[in-house]
């Protein structure tokens, strides 16, 4: 939480500094609007002592609206998104093989709300790059347990498990990079990735497994961390002088 308060000062007293201006205060002001869909690959973390659970990699769709506020070069970045949280986990045992690596599992569903400042940096007649840093508001549809399931991997690995969401609502830091095509009259074309940190645990993945005739437990723990890759498209809602 430390990380998320230095944060929050930092983009205060951007947003203090760019509302106060004089060049801010004459600026020319547009909002964009439009959708956007892409994909988040997120990284976990594990709790097992015996070192045999692992976690994989996991691959969930997100999709949504976002809303650009421009004044000259300056940029508020919002919107809504639907935001799926998936995890995946294999088995690596002392004798070296691995089991259910790259094997994807769903998740839960969570809704975004970002809010990152950002800066329009033009780099082609028709193209521009924007730095973004700020923060979002992460928050599940339910909470409590969501699954449950279990399978083998041939008569070596038998293994069940349990899928849980904790602490309904939650923030994380987030700093990314679009490109930015200007394709036909005012439509605009976006590529964009960003990273986010999560500040605390979304939801958590207890598996009980069997090797070799032995019973081990262990927890996949997510907090959303991931990288997020998109493709979206805008159009002007509005513009003019302040």
């Amino acid at each position: 939480m430390r990380l998320f308060h230095h944060l929050v000062k930092v983009i205060s007293v951007l947003f203090i500094i760019l509302i106060t201006s004089t060049d801010f205060a004459k600026a020319q002001i547009s909002v964009e609007g439009g959708f956007s869909v892409g994909f988040n690959r997120h990284t976990f973390s594990v709790d097992d002592d015996s070192g045999i659970l692992r976690p994989g990699i996991a691959l969930a769709g997100t999709y949504g609206f976002p809303i650009l506020i421009k004044k000259n070069n300056w940029e508020l970045h919002t919107g809504f998104y639907a935001n799926d949280l998936s995890q995946s986990f294999y088995f690596a045992t002392p004798s070296g093989a691995t089991y259910g690596e790259r094997s994807y599992s769903n998740g839960i569903s969570s809704y975004k709300f970002p809010l990152r400042i950002g800066r329009t940096i033009r780099w082609t007649d028709i193209t521009s790059l924007s730095p973004q840093i700020g923060f979002s508001w992460l928050t599940n549809r339910r909470t409590g347990q969501t699954g449950s399931g279990g399978g083998s991997y041939g008569s070596r690995v038998e293994y069940s498990f349990e899928n849980r969401a904790v602490n309904k609502n939650k923030f994380m830091a987030e700093a990314g990079l679009a490109i930015n095509f200007s394709v036909f009259r005012n439509l605009v074309l976006t590529l964009g990735a960003q990273y986010s940190l999560g500040l605390q645990t979304v939801q958590e993945f207890d598996v009980t497994y069997q090797l070799n005739d032995q019973t081990y437990e262990g927890t996949v723990n997510s907090k959303g961390s991931g990288w997020k890759f998109n493709l979206g498209l805008k159009i002007p809602l509005y513009s003019g002088n302040r």
